[in-house]
């Protein structure tokens, strides 16, 4: 238990929530106030946290899932980095989704009875959506080498899976 001597003003600070009862008692020489009782709640501060599906592609969605902790009454300060929607409403869980490749760091702070969160922030990879174009002549003779280029869109990491059809072998 903390006290104080004389009329304060004191500045408390309580490391635990919950209901914290304070009370004063006045005396003056012999006399006596009656002991006036007066009740705080003390909110806990509530956590920011949440999961992101990580890599996605442009245009499709990665859903961000609160998993911290906070009341009902809480309100949440979501950044998405340029997502969309820039900023969601509520708890969650949200599909956000980015026009751009690149990384995207994704931020909240949790307002919970206007005690607030650390900012909790975690970075979604976004690739862009390759395109499956190529090259190839309308026709060509029977054991006439025909040569096919790739004429579309992909970063250097991108794994290509094509098929020749029936009775073709490839070099390449």
């Amino acid at each position: 238990n903390v006290s104080g001597q004389g009329p304060g003003p004191y500045l408390v600070t309580w490391n635990t929530a919950g209901p914290k009862t304070v009370t004063v008692q006045v005396q003056e020489g012999n006399c006596f106030s009656d002991v006036a009782v007066k009740t705080i709640n003390v909110n806990p501060i509530p956590i920011a946290a949440f999961s992101v599906v990580s890599p996605v592609c442009a245009f499709q969605p990665s859903v961000l899932n609160f998993t911290g902790n906070a009341s009902a009454a809480a309100t949440y300060n979501w950044d998405t980095d340029g997502g969309s929607p820039a900023n969601p409403a509520g708890v969650g869980p949200h599909n956000v989704n980015w026009a751009t490749p690149g990384t995207k760091t994704v931020s909240l702070q949790v307002d919970d009875l206007g005690c607030l969160s650390n900012i909790f922030t975690a970075d979604v990879t976004v690739f862009p959506v390759p395109s499956s174009d190529f090259n190839i002549p309308a026709e060509v003779c029977v054991d006439d080498p025909v040569q096919i280029t790739y004429a579309g869109a992909a970063l250097s990491t991108a794994a290509f899976a094509w098929q020749f059809g029936s009775g073709a072998t490839a070099v390449g």
